[in-house]
């Protein structure tokens, strides 16, 4: 019996759901699969580092520059063809002199 895990048994059932209706052989079905794993993996990449420096960039309180703060945990969405279009809106509250902003209105060191 397969085991349900292996890679290529999964590759050859997504083949066969859709790889024969779009008339391609399994070769270049794959090929085109694993350029998808590569891209997404990529912007996965991407996506961490640009995080990352924005939450360098959006620090500490603007009012009084302390890091500790309570913040609201909405997920917004990241663009990665427009990263300068991303606002981090959850709502903040320095810990410090209780000033309410926004992630976004927070700034770097």
């Amino acid at each position: 019996m397969e085991n349900k895990y292996d890679n290529e048994f999964v590759r050859k059932q997504l083949y066969d759901l859709y790889g024969k209706s779009k008339g391609v052989s399994y070769h270049e079905f794959t090929d085109e699969l694993n350029q998808m794993v590569k891209n997404l993996y990529q912007d996965s990449i991407k996506h961490d580092n640009f995080k990352k420096e924005y939450y360098k960039k959006h620090k500490l309180c603007p009012k009084c520059q302390a890091i500790e703060h309570s913040t609201t945990l909405m997920s917004y969405t990241l663009n990665l063809k427009n990263p300068q279009e991303y606002k981090d809106l959850n709502s903040c509250v320095c810990t410090k002199c209780k000033h309410i902003h926004t992630t976004h209105d927070r700034i770097s060191i």
